[in-house]
């Protein structure tokens, strides 16, 4: 069984097992973007994780990914679309995240790391790493977080014109 949302097969036109089930209410748009679904709805919650009206889908999983643009709940989103490294959203809303937007937001896509460099260290002071994969662009934060401990965020932020790859600097003194 599914819930408001489903993908189809192109030659059967069964259910897949892609099943990221939306809560609540319905999805009423979908875009794809490489590996990346973005749906928009009435939802409170979809792919295993509390999302308001919008949300970022493992296209292989249903999982949603760690992106998360928050609108104000009483909203919905109606239409979505990617391009590049940007989600546009159009709706019934008065602020996406903490920013104030009324009805048309454009959002930075969900990041997709394919891999990083290096990929383990020590706390032996400062350490610069690579991120690699794509919508690694202006504008993101990178954060080195361990559970009970505090976050490491890292600094002197350098990344390619294509989002490809992202350097950054850690501190890592006494971590």
């Amino acid at each position: 069984a599914r819930s408001q949302i489903a993908a189809l097969d192109a030659t059967t036109g069964s259910a897949t097992a892609w099943n990221p089930s939306a809560n609540n209410a319905s999805v009423g748009a979908l875009a794809v973007a490489g590996g990346v679904v973005y749906a928009g709805g009435v939802f409170t919650g979809i792919g295993g994780q509390t999302r308001t009206h919008v949300a970022a889908l493992d296209a292989t999983t249903g999982s949603a990914t760690g992106w998360n643009p928050d609108p104000n709940p009483g909203g919905f989103v109606f239409s979505t679309t990617v391009s590049g490294s940007t989600v546009y959203v159009g709706g019934s809303f008065t602020r996406m995240g903490v920013w104030p937007q009324s009805g048309l937001a454009a959002i930075a896509a969900a990041p997709i790391l394919t891999g990083s460099v290096p990929s383990n260290g020590g706390n032996g002071g400062v350490v610069t790493a690579y991120l690699y994969g794509s919508g690694l662009g202006a504008g993101s934060t990178v954060k080195l977080a361990r559970s009970g401990q505090p976050d490491i965020v890292g600094t002197h932020l350098a990344h390619s014109p294509d989002g490809s790859y992202l350097r950054a600097t850690f501190d890592l003194s006494g971590a």
